[in-house]
């Protein structure tokens, strides 16, 4: 270790944000923090929480969510001519034509049930199906959480599903939807995703609102509300205020002693007892803070996940809600200001990505991040409006300067650190926010 960097270690030692810290991740909140779910367990749980008559204390509220959450998604994509059976629409399309949000919201679901591995034979059973007999709709979930979809298995499964409906009279009354569900699901990239055209693709941000519900209900003194705002947490980016201070104190401490928290980050990993067995010389006091302070070393070390990193972003624009920022796997959107309700389709009209660059530092193999600003001139309710827009990003940057009504993505910085990163992003978000 060297001078600098011992220096800014021994200070970052000394700092009482960081005893602040620890204390804060002693030990586990829920049973979710000491276990990781398997594909099946996670199907087990959806299919509790989709049950109305279960003692989550949640009703229908749950399935509610995703419907709306689905229908949502489903207003936002073009419609495309099925290749399936020689449909000129999709199945999942006509479903969400008749279940509007508006019916979705004024209607009750309290009659479903949910069926886990439903299908007609071995080949075709589906992870999750949510069935209706008095709405007459089918929901049929394929629910991923370490492996990909693939086009052949979910084309195997629509195809005995709509198949079998298509025999039964009683049955081809009902509507039904093909939801694929992964936690990998990134909307920026639908134009990738196996059967698009059939299988409407979520991921799990739908359990936001259910974890925000059941948060407050254990507030109000609903014990058995705990267990799902703990399962909708975990599978989720969202953050309750505890996990967002821990961000937060995380981050100014990485942003006040990077030279300290990267000698923290050579002794994180899974083989972190394994190193110290290992280590023939006496081990440094980083490695002993490590092992001591487990919790805190995981904390550290993920700062650069796009959930870590949402919740600076949050703070550092003095967002109030987490509705203008979303986390993915490949980056984070943050929606630009004044444009929430300029749009035609529900859409954002203009957001900043901030992604990985394409190659790390060359000399600390460090993440590097780039910035672009996309505006979305056709997406706009008017003309005009998308007009108004164009000039004053133009002002900021002339590449914006073109009459054209196409999308415009328009790089801001590359090869950027961070704490650099996320400068540029606030400086360019307050210019357009006085603009």
């Amino acid at each position: 270790m060297g001078i600098h960097t011992t220096r800014d270690f021994e200070r970052l030692m000394a700092d009482p944000r960081l005893a602040e810290l620890n204390e804060l991740q002693r030990g586990a909140s829920d049973a979710f923090d000491l276990i990781e779910l398997s594909e099946n367990q996670n199907s087990n749980i959806l299919a509790w929480l989709f049950d109305s008559r279960e003692g989550h204390g949640q009703g229908d509220e749950i399935l509610r969510d995703l419907l709306l959450y689905a229908s949502k998604r489903a207003m936002t994509i073009e419609p495309t001519k099925s290749r399936w059976l020689g449909q000129t629409q999709p199945s999942t399309r006509r479903f969400f034509e008749r279940w509007t949000p508006s019916r979705i919201r004024t209607t009750s679901f309290c009659g479903a049930f949910a069926v886990r591995e439903f299908g007609f034979d071995r080949q075709g059973r589906s992870d999750l199906a949510i069935i209706d007999e008095h709405n007459q709709l089918i929901v049929v979930i394929e629910n991923k959480t370490k492996t990909k979809h693939t086009e052949a298995q979910l084309n195997r499964y629509q195809k005995a599903f709509e198949d079998a409906i298509e025999k039964n009279r009683r049955l081809s009354k009902f509507v039904i939807a093909f939801i694929a569900m992964s936690e990998d699901f990134d909307y920026d990239e639908e134009g990738k995703q196996p059967c698009a055209d059939t299988w409407l693709h979520v991921g799990y941000g739908w359990l936001k609102a259910s974890a925000d519900r059941a948060v407050r209900q254990v507030e109000r003194g609903n014990a058995s509300a705990q267990l799902v705002a703990s399962y909708c947490t975990e599978r989720t980016q969202w953050e309750d205020p505890l996990d967002r201070k821990r961000t937060l104190i995380a981050a100014a401490l990485l942003r006040d002693y990077p030279e300290a928290i990267r000698e923290l980050h050579r002794f994180v990993g899974p083989r972190m007892t394994a190193a110290w067995f290992e280590h023939e010389e006496q081990p440094s006091s980083a490695m002993l803070f490590i092992l001591q302070n487990r919790g805190t070393a995981k904390l550290l070390s993920e700062l650069e996940r796009p959930e870590a990193i949402a919740i600076q972003i949050m703070a550092l624009l003095e967002l109030e809600s987490d509705d203008g920022v979303e986390s993915r796997r490949s980056g984070i959107s943050i929606r630009a200001p004044h444009v929430e309700h300029l749009s035609r389709d529900n859409w954002w009209v203009s957001y900043f990505n901030i992604e990985h660059s394409r190659a790390p530092d060359e000399t600390t193999n460090e993440v590097r991040y780039r910035v672009t600003l996309v505006l979305k001139p056709e997406k706009f309710h008017n003309k005009t409006d998308a007009a108004h827009f164009r000039a004053k990003y133009a002002m900021i940057n002339s590449a914006f300067g073109s009459n054209s009504d196409r999308t415009r993505t328009v790089q801001l910085g590359d090869g950027l650190t961070q704490s650099e990163a996320l400068d540029l992003l606030q400086r360019t978000y307050r210019k357009l926010s006085a603009a």
